[in-house]
């Protein structure tokens, strides 16, 4: 019988602290650093199957990432509507559509997945997909 690990609140940011962030270049305010964590580290625990949260000491690469990361989704909060074109013969808008949306992935997760594999090379077990013995 598999046993759930549950996490209160106030232990949802341990893979790196805000000081941390600010002190290898991350440069968002703490409010909106508190904000996006959540939705990093629930990306990076879904792409290593949960073992990053098993390891007993997070890797300076892995606190790097995530300053990278949230620069990403940062980026990505601006962008949700993205003008493709415009046209002033009494206003005419058209958006940019993901095109991979519809089948559940977009390019901002595949920008984010190589981005994840590229800071993660030293770590293959942590990306592995299969089945842990």
């Amino acid at each position: 019988m598999n046993l759930i690990r549950i996490r209160k609140v106030d232990e949802l940011m341990n893979y790196i602290s805000y000081n941390e962030y600010v002190e290898l270049g991350g440069t968002v305010d703490e409010s909106t650093f508190n904000r996006l964590i959540i939705d990093v580290e629930s990306k990076l625990n879904y792409l290593t199957n949960g073992r990053l949260a098993k390891l007993e000491e997070v890797p300076v690469a892995v606190k790097k990432l995530i300053v990278k990361l949230i620069a990403v989704y940062k980026d990505a909060d601006g962008n949700t509507n993205a003008i493709a074109s415009y046209s002033n013969g009494i206003e005419s808008f058209s958006y940019k559509v993901d095109d991979d949306s519809s089948k559940g992935s977009t390019s901002n997760d595949k920008k984010i997945y190589s981005i994840v594999k590229e800071y993660l090379w030293e770590y293959p077990e942590l990306l592995y997909r299969g089945i842990d013995k």
